[in-house]
């Protein structure tokens, strides 16, 4: 699940470049569908990682890096859209994005029955 929202996210992010200001909005309300699968997801994939002992920590750590990441991203894409164009920030978005997929297969292989 964590591989098909993180493709979606990326994959939405790269059908916004082409289009007209007046559609822009109603693709963004999907856009964030799929951020919101994601975070769900992922809140999930934190009591997977790590045993109860350890899942205050894990949670502590994802919450920092999420809350601290969305603080700071409006900046910096603000900056890279007032450098270039809006269309760099959508740039920017699923290129940050489109990472995650090889690291969710990764992540789905070594969760794999059997395995340790």
């Amino acid at each position: 699940m964590i591989v098909l929202t993180a493709v979606l996210t990326g994959v939405c992010l790269l059908a916004l470049l082409p289009v007209d200001q007046m559609w822009l909005l109603p693709l963004l309300f999907c856009l964030g569908f799929f951020l919101n699968g994601t975070s769900s997801v992922l809140l999930d994939g934190v009591a997977d990682l790590f045993d109860s002992a350890k899942r205050s920590r894990g949670y502590g750590l994802y919450f920092t890096i999420y809350l601290g990441s969305g603080a700071i991203s409006p900046s910096l894409y603000g900056l890279v859209g007032d450098d270039m164009r809006l269309q760099s920030v959508f740039v920017a978005m699923a290129v940050v994005s489109l990472p995650l997929f090889p690291l969710a297969g990764l992540y789905y292989l070594s969760r794999r029955p059997g395995q340790a």
